[in-house]
């Protein structure tokens, strides 16, 4: 009786655990006991439905790896059916089952059903090694797995893979064409088991009975590492991995030469960098395929375990945002639940979101089950939309010195020793666009010399800015190197300089530019308002003509002699530039230096007189004042009517041929 009482209760409690795995996991369908269908070949059972997934918990109990549909084996080689299977991670967190139980089924048409693969074949294990036998034979296999605790339930879920075909030819096939993909083509570096760290690498090769056997390899091991003979690809869970790692797939000829195809897959943490042109919208989405949470039921479907919505499945995501300035913000309050799985900024600028993060913190529920996630934190980077707009408003002063006819772009009467500062306020006015590695230039006159450089209400060093001189024109330029400028950014820019010798009047046309980059080095050019410098000597300038009287006969004695036409007014014959600042009293003086003399020396018996208005005035040895100014007024320049001015006496009949000449001495005298 005690013994008969102990099988009883041994009984109720497998009849309990069977009862609690029928009712509340639904695992799998229920054993066939070996019935067949042989239409189309059939299956031994019905081919479990692929895995549902959300994100990297497995939602339903399937193959991560099924057998390959379409297998080639020469006779006496031997080719591997690889599986990978799993349980849904409610199955995994409510049952005592821990161990997967494999059996492989067979079928070869002619027989009288599926039956099983035996231990001593490989049909207990998870992956089943064939050889082929007979020449031109196709078998057909599937794979059952079941779970298991210590104690053995005969009724048990179970889940069925797809049926694989392995063909025996009598003599090898080599490959001619090859490409390879992966199930996902992002994967996680981290520990958490709710992100998905692996997927697997599979090859699809023409023509399909080709008889030779893949293996894998990646290009960077830091990042992920891939079984060689199945094709799993695993991250390497540190928080630093991420990048893009290329798989390799070799397909081994058994005649002709391997062939090799790639594929690349993203490793890291959730979330990539964006960069985006200012203006545009910049999106962060969870990177990897992350399946669907609401769409686990499987209808009654046998092999499928989980739950939908209704039976408490169900995540919240929540965004965040840290700012440039320190501060952080979630951007999607009020939308977690269920919430989208990617988030999409405003339209950007650069002030206010370029170089901004982005992360997602990610809960799921199922039942009693919850699982969180957090991603790594993705930078936005916002560049410009084009080129700046750059406009360089600029001036010119004389600290010495204040002309009358001065303006911000036109200096007058610039003498040597003044000191010129020239102010340029450059902004740039885009919203968008920014401008690198930026020089500013300002042309100088060859003389003059640099007293100090000014940016931003900072003087410069020497060594902070130069002066070089331009190949192509041999003019010198003052470059102040080393600015940027960001969206709607100023800089003030003052230089000083001392004006050098000043030989003659004139003046330089200058324009100050901006040089910076956009694309390439110097790929962008703005240039201020033209500048002009009229430089002066601080003195009277005075240039006179040469004055003569044409050719003199006998009958000339003791007459007056008149200019020619073209030395009358209102030709000048003194031409005068008074370049002065203090106009002070000036008068022009004028005498003859000696006798009018020919090549030989022979005398000619005249002289020269200054007439004013029929006053007579010899010149010959006599400083005669010719005209004179008052203060404040500029010397003009002279002339006269054919009566006035400077004019050629004759006093004696007695004259000799010949060329005579004689020298002015010109002086202008200023008071002081």
């Amino acid at each position: 009786m005690q013994i008969k009482k102990l099988s009883i209760t041994l009984l109720t409690f497998l009849l309990t655990i069977s009862c609690f795995q029928l009712n509340g996991l639904k695992v799998s369908a229920e054993d066939t006991g070996g019935d067949t269908n042989t239409e189309d070949i059939g299956y031994y059972h019905k081919p479990t439905k692929d895995v549902k997934k959300f994100f990297g918990i497995w939602l339903t109990t399937g193959f991560a790896l099924q057998p390959k549909a379409e297998n080639n084996v020469v006779v006496g080689d031997t080719i591997t059916l690889r599986t990978d299977s799993a349980r849904s991670a409610i199955f995994a967190a409510a049952t005592l089952d821990r161990w997967a139980v494999y059996q492989w089924y067979k079928f070869t048409p002619g027989d009288k059903g599926w039956t099983a693969v035996s231990k001593n074949d490989g049909g207990k294990k998870e992956n089943l090694v064939i050889t082929g036998k007979t020449a031109n034979e196709t078998t057909y296999y599937q794979l059952q797995v079941r779970w298991r605790n210590i104690i053995i339930n005969s009724l048990a879920k179970k889940i069925y893979s797809q049926v694989a075909a392995v063909h025996t030819v009598p003599y090898p096939i080599d490959g001619e064409e090859m490409t390879v993909k992966t199930d996902d083509d992002y994967i996680y570096s981290t520990s958490f088991d709710m992100a998905a760290t692996s997927t697997y690498a599979h090859a699809d090769i023409i023509p399909e009975n080709y008889t030779g056997n893949v293996t894998w390899s990646v290009d960077d091991k830091s990042l992920a590492t891939i079984d060689e003979d199945t094709g799993l690809l695993t991250a390497v869970t540190k928080k630093e991995v991420q990048g893009t790692v290329t798989v390799t797939g070799t397909l081994h000829n058994p005649v002709g030469d391997d062939l090799q195809a790639t594929t690349e897959v993203r490793v890291g943490q959730g979330l990539e960098d964006q960069t985006v042109k200012a203006g545009e919208e910049a999106t962060f989405a969870i990177q990897g395929n992350l399946g669907d949470l609401e769409d686990i039921d499987d209808g009654g479907d046998d092999g499928d375990e989980g739950g939908d919505g209704s039976d408490g499945s169900e995540y919240t995501v929540k965004w965040y945002r840290d700012n440039p300035d320190g501060s952080r913000v979630q951007v999607n309050k009020g939308d977690e639940l269920n919430g989208a799985l990617s988030v999409t900024s405003d339209p950007t600028n650069m002030e206010d979101d370029n170089q901004s993060r982005y992360q997602a913190v990610i809960n799921v529920k199922l039942g009693v089950i919850n699982k969180n996630y957090t991603t790594n934190k993705a930078t936005l980077t916002v560049i410009p939309d084009g080129s700046p707009d750059i406009t360089v408003n600029n001036s010119i002063t004389n600290v010495e010195y204040h002309d009358e006819l001065d303006s911000d772009l036109h200096l007058f009467g610039v003498n040597e020793g003044d000191k010129i500062t020239e102010e340029s306020i450059i902004t740039n006015n885009s919203g968008t666009g920014i401008l690198s590695a930026a020089s500013y230039h300002v042309p100088i006159r060859e003389t003059s010399t640099i007293n100090s450089v000014v940016v931003d209400d900072k003087e410069l060093s020497d060594d902070e800015y130069k002066v070089v001189t331009k190949s192509k024109t041999g003019t010198k330029e003052l470059v102040v190197p080393n600015l940027s400028f960001s969206t709607k950014q100023s800089h003030s820019i003052q230089v000083t300089s001392s004006v050098g010798s000043v030989d003659e009047k004139e003046t330089l046309h200058t324009t100050p530019y901006i040089l910076g980059q956009v694309s390439t080095a110097d790929d962008y050019r703005s240039d201020g308002s033209e500048e002009a410098i009229t430089y002066s000597t601080n003195t009277i300038q005075m240039n006179a003509e040469d004055i003569h009287f044409g050719n003199i006969n006998p009958l000339s004695s003791n007459k007056t002699i008149y200019r020619p036409d073209e030395l009358n007014e209102p030709q000048n014959v003194i031409e005068i530039d008074d370049q002065r600042r203090n106009k002070n009293h000036a008068e022009v003086r004028a005498q003859q230096d000696g006798e009018f003399l020919n090549s030989e020396n022979v005398k000619l018996f005249g002289n020269l007189t200054f007439v004013n208005n029929g006053t007579v005035h010899d010149l010959l040895e006599n400083d005669q004042l010719i005209q004179s100014t008052s203060e404040g007024n500029s010397v003009p320049s002279i002339g006269w009517s054919r009566e006035n001015g400077i004019l050629l006496h004759i006093s004696d009949a007695n004259l000799t041929n010949g060329n005579f000449k004689t020298k002015i001495n010109w002086s202008i005298v200023e008071s002081i």
